[in-house]
């Protein structure tokens, strides 16, 4: 092959391989399926119509922590020598049940916690207890944040309403590398996730029930373009530095041949 033509050949396959990385580079790429608005639009199956819930769905491998708030040592609670009670979790099965006291084995999961709470209520005041008032709190709560966040990885989610904002907020931020218009929060079954991108210029995404933030979300800061096409550079030269020392190799070995 004439030398031009190698050297051709290798300066089109950096360009390719750079036009290419922008998108290699973006994580949970998917095509939109669907919209709310201009600011959220849910990218993978979600009923948009229904009216969301605020409340936290009990699922398997959370940790309740159960009180009957009318005597918080009665039955749910434990004793201390100095007469205060203590509090103990109760873990959720992979079959969704949580073995309690007295009652053994109950089936809370795929609840909503105020469904939960009704639930038991009723349960233990059959034979147990008069009008008991039971109080469940999960836990474990949490989110993971990706991306272009001040700080990621896993962060304890409160059990009150926590919204979007509020959880970026005590990230420490979006850096400058974020992409507003394209924040995504994955939710629910990873194997069939509900995807929902918001677009944070625009503050008709403020007023959306969808983001609220639910246990085990996945929240994503996508890199704006221009950097990504800067960082595609910055892997290309280094591929193309490779290339050209690749090459005066190969015509230096070809000149000692001659």
């Amino acid at each position: 092959m004439d030398k031009t033509n190698i050297f051709f050949l290798i300066i089109v396959t950096i360009i390719l391989f750079t036009s290419c990385n922008n998108k290699t580079n973006t994580l949970f790429y998917v095509k939109s399926k669907g919209k709310i608005n201009s600011s959220v639009s849910i990218l993978l199956p979600g009923d948009i119509k229904n009216k969301q819930s605020f409340d936290q769905k009990i699922l398997p491998g959370d940790l309740l922590s159960i009180r009957n708030l009318q005597n918080e040592t009665q039955v749910l609670g434990y004793s201390s020598s100095s007469g205060a009670s203590i509090s103990t979790n109760y873990l959720v099965e992979n079959d969704s049940t949580v073995t309690l006291p007295f009652l053994n084995r109950m089936k809370l999961g795929g609840m909503l916690v105020p469904e939960a709470e009704n639930f038991l209520n009723q349960s233990y005041s059959k034979n147990l207890l008069k009008e008991p008032i039971i109080k469940i709190t999960i836990t474990n709560l949490k989110v993971t944040l990706m991306g272009e966040f001040g700080r990621v990885g896993n962060i304890p989610l409160e059990p009150n309403k926590t919204f979007l904002t509020d959880i970026i907020a005590e990230a420490g931020g979006l850096s400058k590398r974020a992409n507003l218009k394209k924040i995504k929060i994955i939710r629910g079954n990873l194997k069939n996730p509900e995807v929902i991108l918001v677009n944070l210029q625009d503050l008709n995404s403020l007023g959306n029930d969808k983001l609220y933030l639910h246990n085990n979300d996945i929240i994503y800061a996508e890199t704006k373009n221009s950097y990504k096409f800067l960082d595609g550079i910055s892997s290309g030269s280094t591929i193309l530095g490779i290339g050209i020392s690749a090459v005066s190799a190969y015509l230096l070995i070809d000149r000692l041949k001659n």
